[in-house]
């Protein structure tokens, strides 16, 4: 059960809300903050990445060695690394390393732009998200209220199920089968019932 990290993409988004900020601690000084892609990536969990085409295009390159290579330089002289090259780099660099899961995902939401108002993602980010279509529906077409329940735990548990052998077969070909606009309708759906 991994822990999932929530980016919620905006055109103010900034390269500091994907790597790192500075940030006054209680004592009047300040320190390095890791954002939710640092902390995702440290715990091997899933980060998620809502409103991809919002941003601006000079912003998600930084996450471009992320996703490929599960490698970022940090601010604060720290460097992300996979954890299956951790002992071949700290003997060839001096900076501090800290290991990346295998078990680390990304899933990018995103409207597809054109037709869809936003911005066209950059070549290279796009080429390392893999596409799925999720097909929009009227909610009359969901269950009655007291089958909601049962059907929102099966949906959990097929994606559950895709994880986990996503992670085992180290595969990042894994795609989900509803979006985030989708469960806001079964949970609005759920809410008028």
């Amino acid at each position: 059960n991994a822990e999932a990290y929530y980016v919620g993409v905006s055109p103010d988004t900034a390269e500091a809300d994907l790597r790192q900020r500075r940030e006054l601690t209680g004592g009047g000084s300040a320190a390095w903050s890791d954002a939710a892609p640092v902390r995702a990536a440290l715990a091997g969990g899933v980060l998620i990445l809502d409103g991809l085409e919002r941003a601006e295009r000079n912003v998600l390159p930084t996450l471009n060695n992320l996703l490929e290579n599960r490698e970022l330089a940090l601010d604060d002289g720290r460097r992300l690394v996979p954890e299956w090259r951790l002992a071949q780099l700290r003997e060839e660099v001096d900076v501090p390393l800290l290991p990346v899961p295998q078990t680390f995902r990304v899933i990018a939401l995103a409207s597809p732009a054109p037709p869809f108002t936003g911005r066209a993602l950059d070549p290279p980010l796009r080429s390392r998200l893999q596409a799925h279509v999720v097909p929009s529906f009227d909610v009359d077409e969901l269950p009655p209220h007291e089958d909601l329940a049962a059907a929102c735990a099966a949906l959990l548990e097929i994606e559950r199920n895709n994880a986990v052998a996503a992670a085992a077969s180290r595969s990042s070909d894994t795609t989900f089968a509803f979006s985030g606009t989708a469960i806001k309708r079964v949970a609005r759906h759920a809410s008028d019932a």
